[in-house]
This record gives structure tokens, C-alpha cells and sequence, in this order.
């Protein structure tokens, strides 16, 4: 009976031991690489930013140069505005900066885009 509780024993810790997550193997001093196949909302550069109510607004398709000479009311094809998700920007984003931003998946009624990671692409 003893061997019997004994061996019912041992085949349990190995079958929690199967049943546990696997790690990635690390290889080197750096964290693995993280691949995003998802495609941002916009690639372009920032136009404005308003630090206060922590939006920003992004032109696509155009050149570092005309997005600095634009602003926010230049609204237009490709113009994307986007509100932060609670985080303070902090001065981290200037006009002129290249970004890409991925957004939350819009709700019904949700009228502002949301964004959940904004890239800095260039200063």
C-alpha cells in the first residue's frame, strides 16, 4: 500500500510539474524581443499638443516641415486626433515629432479616439 502511495505521489508531482507555464529561454542580457503585428491607427507627425486636456494632433502624409507650419484648425484629410488614456504626456511630446499611435477599439458612442501607445518615430 505504501508503494502504491508512494508512486501516486511521485506521478502527481510530475504531472503538476507538466501542467506549469514553460518560460521563454532568455538568451543574453537583453529581454526578448517583442513583435506588434497590429497596424497603428496613424503614422505622422504631431501638429499640436495640448498638455492640459493630453491630446495630441497627428497629420499623415505630409513632411516634417508642413506639420510645422500647421496647426490644429488646419483640419483636413489625415488629420487624427487623439486623448491620452490617463497618462500625462509631460512634456515628452513636442510639435514636429514623428509618431506612430495605436488606439482602444472605439465604443458606440465614444466620439474621441483613445490612444492606448503612442511611438516616438523621430524628434
Amino acid at each position: 500500500m505504501r508503494k502504491f502511495l508512494f508512486i501516486s505521489f511521485i506521478a502527481t508531482a510530475f504531472i503538476l510539474t507538466g501542467c506549469s507555464e514553460a518560460e521563454t529561454p532568455q538568451i543574453g542580457p537583453y529581454p526578448a524581443t517583442e513583435i506588434f503585428s497590429d497596424e497603428p491607427a496613424a503614422i505622422g507627425y504631431i501638429v499640436d499638443v495640448l498638455e492640459e486636456e493630453q491630446v495630441i494632433f497627428v497629420k499623415s502624409g505630409v513632411t516634417k516641415q508642413e506639420a510645422m507650419e500647421l496647426d490644429r484648425q488646419d483640419i483636413g484629410f489625415n488629420m487624427h486626433t487623439f486623448y491620452s488614456n490617463s497618462t500625462t504626456f509631460d512634456g515628452k511630446l513636442k510639435k514636429g515629432y514623428k509618431v506612430a499611435v495605436w488606439k482602444f477599439e472605439e465604443e458606440e458612442g465614444n466620439v474621441h479616439a483613445i490612444s492606448e501607445k503612442i511611438i516616438v518615430l523621430e524628434k
